[in-house]
C-alpha cells in the first residue's frame, strides 16, 4: 500500500516485504512513477492530465457514473482514455487507456498499448487499482527476411497494493 508517495506496507505470498521494497524504492526513486504511467489519478501525474466531461452520465446496475475523457503526458508518451467515476461519491471505478507507438528502433517496435484498470474501494478515501489488463502490438525484425509480429496480453491482479488519499 502506498500513501502520499510513501510505501506503507508490501506483502508477497502473505509475507511482509515492506523493508525490502522500501530499500528498492530508495535505490530507484522512479519505480512508482514508472509503474503508474497510465493512471491519470496518480497524484504526481495530475499536472499532465487534461479532461473533458461527457455530457451524459451512464448507468450500470442501478449506479450512475460520470464519464470523463482524458489526455495525459507521461514519460514522453501521450495517453488517452476514458474514466468512469461513481457520480454520488466521485470514486473511480474503471479507466480505459491507450497510446500509440511506444518504442521504435531499427530492430523492434511496440506499435501501441491499450488496456483497462478496474478499481476497488473500501471507503471514499481508500481506493486502489484491483486489476490491470494490457494489450500490446509488437514487432521484432529478426533479420532481413524474418519479422515477428504479435500481440501480448497481460492481466495483473492486485490486492491492496496502491492506496490514494
Amino acid at each position: 500500500m502506498i500513501r502520499n508517495g510513501e510505501l506503507i506496507q508490501s506483502l508477497k505470498d502473505g509475507k511482509d516485504i515492506t523493508t525490502q521494497e522500501r530499500g528498492e524504492m530508495a535505490d530507484n526513486p522512479d519505480t512508482l512513477e514508472e509503474e503508474e504511467n497510465e493512471n491519470p489519478f496518480a497524484p504526481h501525474l495530475q499536472k499532465n492530465v487534461s479532461i473533458t466531461r461527457q455530457p451524459e452520465n451512464e448507468w450500470l446496475d442501478d449506479i450512475e457514473y460520470a464519464v470523463f475523457h482524458y489526455r495525459q503526458e507521461a514519460k514522453g508518451l501521450e495517453w488517452k482514455g476514458t474514466a468512469w467515476l461513481e457520480k454520488s461519491t466521485g470514486i473511480p471505478v474503471k479507466i480505459h487507456f491507450q497510446t500509440d507507438e511506444i518504442i521504435k528502433d531499427e530492430n523492434s517496435a511496440m506499435k501501441g498499448m491499450s488496456g483497462a484498470i478496474l478499481f476497488q474501494h473500501d471507503s471514499p478515501l481508500d481506493w486502489y487499482p484491483l486489476k490491470i489488463k494490457y494489450k500490446m502490438d509488437i514487432e521484432w525484425k529478426l533479420n532481413f527476411f524474418y519479422t515477428f509480429k504479435g500481440k501480448v496480453e497481460n492481466l495483473v491482479s492486485l490486492s491492496e497494493y496502491f492506496s490514494f488519499h
